[in-house]
């Protein structure tokens, strides 16, 4: 009986103070630094999620597969003449830094930096809610370099 008093005397200090370690989970914010490198004009946006993924080179039989690098976005926020010009073509090729921040300490976790970019695919849809529109894009980069590491590098043709 002692036993259960002291374990539902616990549970009640813990909820008083509502400590963090239960059931809260740490916000990031993700943010992609967008320029165009023959202007130098950047535009910074923010992001939902993003993802990457690459193949390595491989010999495969007698042609050598060169292998491939994408990016997919999720953008926060609404499209702008700067991303309308980019998927375009306007803008032909666009470096990014994509950094991912934890809000409780305040400090990049994870830097994500591509060059080259072209997009490769974009949709958009429209709701009737808030949001105007949520966009979706995925990109092929010729380099992308993760906390400061090259991870893929186009290799010349």
């Amino acid at each position: 009986m002692k036993n259960i008093k002291v374990c539902g005397l616990l549970m009640l200090v813990c909820l008083a103070f509502n400590l963090n370690a239960f059931g809260q989970q740490a916000e990031r914010v993700i943010k992609l630094k967008l320029t165009d490198p023959e202007t130098k004009t950047s535009q910074t946006y923010l992001l939902n999620n993003v993802v990457y993924s690459f193949t390595k080179s491989q010999e495969t039989g007698l042609a050598k597969d060169p292998g491939t690098c994408a990016v997919s976005i999720d953008f926060k926020q609404d499209m702008d003449p700067f991303l309308l010009k980019w998927i375009a073509g306007e803008i032909k090729e666009a470096d990014g830094s994509i950094s991912m921040e934890a809000t409780e300490i305040g400090k990049p976790t994870r830097t994500i930096a591509f060059k080259g970019g072209t997009s490769g695919n974009v949709a958009e849809s429209f709701m009737a809610s808030d949001r105007t529109s949520y966009i979706q894009m995925s990109l092929y980069v010729r380099a992308l370099i993760i906390d400061g590491v090259a991870i893929y590098t186009e290799q010349k043709k």
